[in-house]
């Protein structure tokens, strides 16, 4: 991808970006799994403690306070296992719920703005399609090789009037045919002024 197109994107990424809602904001994250784990992993705890009849008293005594603490370290990461199994079933179909509303499937050639990650705000076109509903997005050769490219459908919003990122784009490129033509024109003058020398 050459330097104009690269401008090109950021400048009509500028000029076409959209607000997304809030809850397309949060959707755009792990927030919601990383939030519902927590959840459970303060749950499973908190009815060990409740079934066993933890009290007070538990943790002036060694023995009763090394076993809440075993009971601890094991409920937590049971709670954990039981919240990322059930996010699965629960909140999967809602990022899939969350990606069609914000315009998918998407197809090679769509434009679409970026809601999550650091590329957030940006514009650009989508290049290839990858594993399951994500896509690849034209960011530029570095994003490209290292794979920083790759976005699931919730991360992005359709851009639906594309007209003015197209001649921003053309006249980008079109910029700079002229300028390698122009370049080639000084390169010839060049070794004609030193060819009559």
């Amino acid at each position: 991808m050459t330097s104009q197109e690269q401008s090109a994107g950021v400048i009509a990424g500028k000029s076409r970006s959209m607000k997304p809602t809030l809850l397309q904001r949060i959707f755009a994250t792990v927030w919601p799994i990383r939030v519902w784990c927590a959840l459970f992993c303060l749950a499973a705890p908190l009815d060990v403690f409740v079934y066993s009849e933890v009290t007070w008293e538990w943790f002036w005594r060694w023995k009763s306070l090394l076993l809440a603490v075993v009971m601890l370290a094991v409920s937590l990461p049971i709670g954990f296992y039981i919240g990322a199994f059930t996010a699965g079933f629960l909140l999967s179909p809602l990022y899939c719920l969350m990606g069609w509303w914000n315009g998918a499937p998407f197809a090679i050639g769509d434009t679409v703005q970026i809601i999550g990650g650091k590329h957030r705000g940006k514009v650009a076109r989508v290049y290839a399609m990858w594993q399951g509903d994500s896509v690849r997005v034209r960011l530029g050769d570095t994003e490209e090789s290292c794979f920083s490219d790759v976005f699931v459908p919730s991360q992005l919003l359709r851009v639906r009037d594309t007209e003015n990122l197209s001649l921003v784009i053309a006249s980008a490129e079109a910029g700079g045919e002229g300028s390698r033509a122009s370049g080639s024109g000084g390169t010839a003058g060049d070794s004609g002024s030193r060819g009559n020398r």
